[in-house]
């Protein structure tokens, strides 16, 4: 459940109406980094129509809950167990960046590659960001950590967001990130794509990377300016040092853009890399090497595709990629040009390697066509989730639990048909059907694992799910279905918060209201602010926004009825009606009445 403030609401407005960015790259701001020029680079675009289902988790691997996620001008959050979902949207089959924030972690991204009409699957993983050491600017310092770096800051280097130089104590967060781990795509940011110095999109093969973030002792954003570097040095790994280069290259990640940039170098002292950098961000070492487009599609001895695996490749440097498959087994990403690579599939990384092969190497963009698996514990599964008139679910989910594992299958035809790893070799699996559209659930099916597994029919109905908030607009329904509203009556205030499919789309729903202590009719000065982002019949999406202290004007909302107050935990129920000004994505505006009713458990 989410708590959010009205500074909060106001974010997620400004948050949600960025623009697409597919013009060419000229420069990027971010809170903690200055203008970077990316000269001459212009990327390029497949525009597809697709669907990203996410998870997002901390390193202990716990589902991580209202966290923001981004992709181009779509915005979300996690649910409560950390999924998140973008349905069939337009995406970049040359390369999607999705983005997440959180507080207290560094910011997570994937970069993949998704084809026309297909259910994409990414896994993130938050780094937290704790304080690893501190230093007086105007005398600089030498921080290091247990992980083996080191960051060595010149006095006189720090500045503030707006230039001007800082005198006070910086506090210093950094993390290694070990290119060898075996959840290393989950927990770097982006791919291994960049932008060398001659503006072209290059592979990279990582031999370390580090994330650093600047702040004073009040919290403020710092980064090195007055045209001072600070040196890095990052550990290489021991399989991979008797490969590395005396020299190699610095990326920078671009947080705008989601692909690495070459800035600088560095040199194999020892068993580390030391160079020196300007500004912070994630940095990393990596070898370029000319890319290509590999692709395959992942499937069974009989045709029935693995679905969100993990299949890695490993060049004769020890330096590792890889990628994951969609709902049909299939797989694509750039990957170094006339170099061999270990091909390996998975499922969970404590689960045993289902496939290898040495493949290789590439000199254009290859499809690998169907890599056939068959081991003995990859079970097929088949079945279709129905709603409650008995009709095929177009928009849900099922959740598979296979021993200690778990799964969640997003279904757009009803149709389940995947195959996935029964690693923990168990007997019975259970699984829970969700309908978004009809705002329902079935109940927990437990079913004996044969092979293949086929499920039938299995419902989604029967259970009515516990929160929802449904809006009519221009004679379009959305229904919203992860819901929160926080009473904070000594406050005087009310926040209803709601994003569609379990917080998992484009739009999403915040409303702040005074305070509401009673079940009864408003009118007048109780509505202080709202946004809304809502899929229009005229245009892609609608917007009103609007922030009023006196009251209802020009918020546009003019009743609120409260039908059930609970207590914390308990149901709050009831209707809105307004009519508002929204505006479209050309800028065009049009006033539309609507009407929305909800349930939510109020926290």
């Amino acid at each position: 459940m989410k708590k959010l403030t009205l500074l909060s609401l106001l974010f997620l407005t400004l948050f949600a109406c960025r623009n697409n960015q597919d013009e060419t790259i000229s420069t990027e701001v971010s809170e903690n980094q200055p203008d970077i020029t990316i000269v001459d680079y212009d990327p390029e675009v497949r525009a597809v129509t697709a669907t990203l289902f996410g998870l997002v988790a901390d390193e202990n691997g716990n589902p991580m809950p209202n966290a923001a996620v981004k992709l181009d001008n779509n915005t979300t959050t996690t649910d409560d167990k950390g999924l998140f979902l973008f349905k069939e949207i337009t995406m970049n089959g040359a390369g999607t960046y999705v983005q997440v924030n959180r507080n207290g972690y560094f910011n997570g991204s994937d970069r993949f590659f998704p084809k026309e009409g297909s259910v994409n699957y990414s896994s993130i993983v938050m780094l937290e960001r704790s304080n690893t050491g501190n230093f007086v600017s105007s005398q600089g310092g030498l921080i290091e950590s247990q992980e083996g770096i080191s960051l060595d800051f010149p006095a006189g280097s720090i500045v503030k967001a707006n230039g001007e130089t800082y005198e006070g104590t910086v506090e210093v967060s950094a993390r290694w990130i070990d290119p060898t781990a075996d959840n290393l795509s989950e927990i770097m940011p982006g791919g291994l794509e960049g932008i060398n110095t001659d503006a072209e999109e290059v592979a990279i093969a990582s031999f370390g990377m580090m994330a650093v973030e600047l702040e004073s002792d009040a919290g403020e954003a710092l980064n090195l300016g007055n045209d001072l570097k600070a040196t890095l040095s990052f550990p290489v790994p021991a399989e991979l040092l008797a490969n590395a280069p005396a020299e190699i290259p610095l990326w920078y990640f671009s947080e705008t853009y989601g692909i690495w940039v070459q800035e600088g170098s560095a040199t194999l002292q020892g068993d580390k890399y030391v160079g020196d950098v300007a500004h912070f961000s994630f940095w990393n070492c990596d070898y370029p090497y000319p890319l290509v487009e590999l692709s395959g599609t992942v499937v069974t001895a009989s045709g029935v595709p693995v679905v969100d695996a993990w299949v890695s490749l490993t060049m004769t440097d020890g330096t590792t990629r890889g990628a994951i498959t969609d709902n049909d087994g299939f797989f694509s990403g750039k990957v170094p040009q006339d170099e061999t690579f270990v091909m390996e599939v998975s499922q969970y990384y404590d689960c045993e390697i289902m496939f290898t092969d040495n493949i290789g190497p590439f000199s254009v963009d290859t499809d690998l066509g169907n890599i056939e698996i068959n081991p003995v514990d990859l079970l097929e599964i088949s079945g279709t989730i129905t709603n409650c008139a008995g009709d095929p679910v177009t928009n849900g989910w099922v959740e598979i639990t296979i021993g200690s594992k778990n799964f969640n299958y997003y279904v757009l035809d009803g149709v389940i048909d995947m195959a996935t790893n029964n690693c923990d070799n168990v007997t019975e699996l259970t699984i829970l059907a969700i309908d978004i559209e009809e705002l329902t659930e079935g109940d927990l099916m437990t079913y004996t694992i044969t092979n293949p597994l086929d499920l039938g029919n299995v419902s989604a109905c029967g259970n009515a799910l516990s929160e929802f908030f449904i809006i009519e607009l221009d004679d379009v329904t959305t229904t919203f279905i992860d819901v929160s509203m926080s009473i904070n009556v000594g406050l005087d205030s009310t926040f209803l918060w709601a994003s569609n499919d379990i917080g998992m789309t484009d739009s999403n729903v915040s409303l702040s209201f005074g305070d509401i202590p009673a079940v009864g009719t408003y009118t007048g000065d109780i509505v202080v602010g709202a946004n809304m982002f809502l899929p229009g019949t005229i245009s892609d999406y609608y917007s009103m926004q609007c922030y009023d202290p006196s009251g209802m004007g020009a918020c546009g909302i003019t009743e609120v009825v409260i039908t059930t107050l609970g207590n914390i935990g308990e149901e709050v129920t009831g209707t809105i009606t307004g009519e508002s000004e929204f505006s479209d994505n050309t800028g065009s505006t049009v006033m539309l009445p609507y009407t929305a009713s909800f349930k939510v458990i109020r926290n």
